[in-house]
């Protein structure tokens, strides 16, 4: 049975498609997938902001958003990059409860975004 349609919006909620074609024009779809692969074999990434945000690290989660965020712009990865801004730009007055909230928020829209990559066909 084919995969479910994706809908418009969700799609474009994380997944910037004019930045993901012109990544792949830039480097070709075949040198674009393992940088995808790359982003989100990095789950110590993840999991450290996903800690930093549940300890309520202002600093730590304001580096570690930020890196998330130009990473993921720069890979088309729309709704982790606007996340990771809005986290960079909480981060400190973050309680622990709205912490451990985010950290929630972020983990669900990475699988969704890492789901979305895959069904689309950027990664393999």
């Amino acid at each position: 049975m084919p995969p479910a349609a994706e809908a418009p919006d969700d799609l474009a909620q994380h997944l910037s498609q004019a930045t993901v074609r012109d990544m792949q024009a830039l480097l070709t779809p075949q040198a674009y997938a393992p940088l995808l692969r790359a982003f989100f074999d990095d789950t110590p990434t993840l999991l450290s902001l996903s800690e930093a945000l549940v300890m309520g690290q202002g600093e730590e989660v304001k580096r570690r958003a930020h890196r998330m965020k130009g990473a993921a712009q720069v890979l088309g990865l729309c709704g982790l990059a606007d996340l990771a801004q809005a986290l960079e730009a909480q981060a400190d007055t973050l309680t622990p409860a709205r912490g451990t909230q985010a950290a929630q928020g972020l983990q669900q829209t990475w699988q969704r975004s890492l789901a979305l990559c895959r069904s689309q066909g950027f990664i393999p």
